[in-house]
């Protein structure tokens, strides 16, 4: 669904990028992973069409990223951000109902709120859409702002840490709704400080490591490979299925 060719990136004289070539498969869920400032929040900005000041190419369904007009893109690609500053007391329904403005020109229809009304019931937060965003926790908020891009109702869902501030009953509940999601078609790409839940949940995993992206088979990561990537020792478990756990 995503190509990727010859991606190069810098923030003035700091390459962030160089020379990426990979691709993103339809209807997975990609996590990446890799350090801090290793440029994993600056990728999603790019594939979401954010940040068009790079060189090389990107193809969604075999167009260019960068042809596609603001409604087109907003239709297509759904992003969740890292960090969220609401400013206004606006009701939570309708901040999921903005969603919908790729959709309506002046006014959502009935039918946008009613597709706002199911995404509050999919995360079973249904019970907030008559409080002020602002007086919910960091966490609620994050799950109100997952409620919005659900409903806009994208191809490509671009997650950054969406389970930052949640609960671990939170996380679990995001990762399963994400691979609910993926079920259906949708293509999930997420960031995830959480290596043990990418692990689990993944259906691949991009590792970012000074200005390269390395994607590789989840089944097929050593000790030494992930070392190399977080400068930490770990330690891998089987007992059915992968567990990767810092050896500490």
């Amino acid at each position: 669904m995503i190509v990727i060719k010859g991606l190069c990136f810098s923030y003035d004289n700091n390459i962030v990028f160089k020379n990426i070539n990979c691709d993103i498969e339809k209807g997975k869920l990609t996590c990446i992973l890799g350090k801090n400032g290793s440029g994993k929040s600056t990728l999603l900005k790019i594939l979401s069409g954010q940040l068009k000041n790079y060189s090389g190419q990107i193809f969604v369904n075999e167009h260019n990223l960068k042809n596609y007009s603001l409604r087109d893109l907003a239709k297509l690609i759904g992003y969740l951000p890292q960090f969220h500053n609401p400013i206004y007391p606006y009701k939570v329904i309708d901040v999921v109902v903005t969603g919908r403005m790729p959709y309506f020109r002046f006014y959502p229809s009935k039918n946008d709120i009613k597709v706002a009304h199911y995404a509050l019931e999919r995360l079973n937060i249904e019970n907030f859409k008559e409080r002020k965003y602002t007086d919910l926790s960091g966490g609620e908020q994050k799950l109100v702002l997952l409620a919005r891009v659900i409903a806009q109702s994208p191809k490509i869902i671009v997650l950054d840490e969406p389970l930052t501030n949640l609960d671990l009953k939170n996380q679990i509940k995001i990762l399963n709704i994400l691979k609910g999601l993926v079920s259906e078609g949708i293509t999930i790409i997420s960031v995830i400080h959480e290596i043990g839940m990418a692990f689990l949940f993944s259906d691949e995993i991009l590792f970012i490591k000074k200005g390269e992206v390395i994607k590789k088979d989840k089944n097929n990561v050593d000790n030494s490979f992930l070392e190399s990537i977080f400068e930490v020792p770990f330690k891998i478990i089987f007992e059915n299925k992968k567990y990767i756990l810092p050896d500490v």
